[in-house]
């Protein structure tokens, strides 16, 4: 438990890699929650989210649009986040512009330690949906099982 506590405390300096990794999860748990019909997403967004990872959108994802340098931060972010291991930029073909965001392990394991609104079955439902996240999913079901079960033996051994 100690090694994954770790591994999952790398990473968050600003509030746009915090930003960044919450929409990575909101997609996901919105993708999981709901029938293809409910969602409310172009047929283009949702096709790309299915096969190539989370549409990198960050005008969609502000309230307002955003500025030139606002957009440079949070691409930044996204640079820092993939250092970090917390998440994979997809970019265009010869050039570095981000046009999708893949999850981690540990990206999706620190997004879910930074909010407690996200629905884990959802969001395991969702990354079952594409074609990139059924691993991920296995992978994501499995940590937090051995994690509750280690936590469930360190209460049941401190309370005897």
């Amino acid at each position: 438990m100690a090694e994954s506590l770790l591994r999952v405390d790398r990473g968050i300096s600003t509030r746009y890699e915090r930003d960044l990794l919450l929409a990575v999860l909101a997609e996901l748990d919105v993708l999981g929650s709901r029938t293809t019909k409910e969602l409310c997403v172009g047929e283009r967004h949702l096709a790309e989210l299915l096969t190539r990872g989370v549409p990198y959108t960050p005008d969609d994802w502000c309230e307002q649009p955003l500025s030139a340098a606002r957009r440079k931060a949070i691409s930044r972010a996204a640079q820092r986040l993939e250092s970090s291991g917390l998440l994979i930029r997809v970019t265009e073909p010869n050039r570095n512009r981000v046009t999708h965001l893949l999850p981690t392990l540990d990206g999706l394991l620190k997004a879910f330690r930074l909010t407690s609104q996200a629905d884990f079955k959802s969001i395991i439902a969702g990354l079952h949906r594409t074609a990139w996240g059924g691993r991920l999913a296995v992978l994501l079901q499995a940590e937090v099982t051995r994690n509750v079960a280690t936590q469930h033996s360190v209460s049941l051994s401190l309370g005897s």
